[in-house]
């Protein structure tokens, strides 16, 4: 009966997430608020591009703020979160401008041909190279966000797991298409927990990835590490470092 007990509240205590994922959203819709409102009032159309493209450079900051801040959910995810924004803020739009830009370009390029219903095989490829394009920024900014390495090395590490676990590292992109599509059926639910609710499921698909990493025999000690960088390689976080100076897997 005791076991029993303690079971049941342990299950109970899984309610908290749906408050600690309500407080990520808002304040990652809060964040990107901008763009938020040029999603619910602006038509799909190419006129809206320009302005998406403006608007849209604080997704890959705040997603990479998410993913540095889940681990912390239980303490204080929204004070972890604006901690992880602010110091990775600047360094974080450096590489997501570019990769903004392009995917905006590809866009305009699959609306076009869709447009004047020509050279179809072009479009469908272009679509299959925008969604690579997104499962790997998602890889990129989970591995960025585990480690903390200099962006060149995160870049080459996801690129290496894209290869060793590829099932896992691409299945980031479906959970996301998953879960807003589930969600837009009722889409207050979608506003409340789509964006944190995503951000959760990809970080917890991604955990087996990074403790495979972390196992791997050249990757046990890790003299470049000290003080904080121990603490994080073995916790799984990286602490939001600029970088440990090392090369992973």
């Amino acid at each position: 009966m005791k076991m029993d007990f303690y079971k049941f509240f342990g299950y109970l205590s899984w309610l908290n997430y749906i408050w600690w994922l309500l407080e990520l959203n808002i304040v990652m819709l809060a964040v990107n608020l901008s763009l938020v409102l040029v999603l619910f009032l602006a038509e799909a159309d190419m006129w809206a591009l320009p302005v998406l493209l403006v608007t849209g450079i604080t997704i890959g900051p705040s997603t990479l703020a998410a993913f540095e801040s889940m681990p912390y959910i239980e303490d204080g995810i929204v004070r972890h979160y604006f901690r992880a924004l602010k110091g990775s803020w600047k360094r974080c739009l450096k590489i997501w401008i570019p990769i903004w830009l392009l995917a905006i370009v590809m866009t305009a390029d699959i609306m076009i041909l869709e447009k004047y219903q020509v050279m179809e095989p072009l479009k469908w490829c272009t679509v299959i190279l925008l969604l690579f394009l997104a499962s790997f920024v998602l890889g990129f900014f989970l591995v960025w966000a585990q480690w903390g390495q200099k962006a060149k090395d995160a870049a080459v590490l996801a690129c290496k797991i894209s290869f060793v676990k590829p099932l896992r590292f691409h299945l980031n992109l479906l959970i996301l298409l998953g879960a807003v599509v589930l969600l837009s059926q009722k889409q207050i639910y979608l506003l409340l927990y789509g964006v944190a609710l995503s951000a959760f499921l990809i970080h917890k698909n991604f955990m087996p990835i990074a403790q495979f990493v972390n196992q791997r025999p050249e990757n046990q000690d890790c003299e470049a590490c000290s003080g904080d960088g121990k603490a994080a390689l073995s916790a799984g976080s990286s602490l939001y470092p600029e970088s440990h100076g090392r090369e992973l897997l």
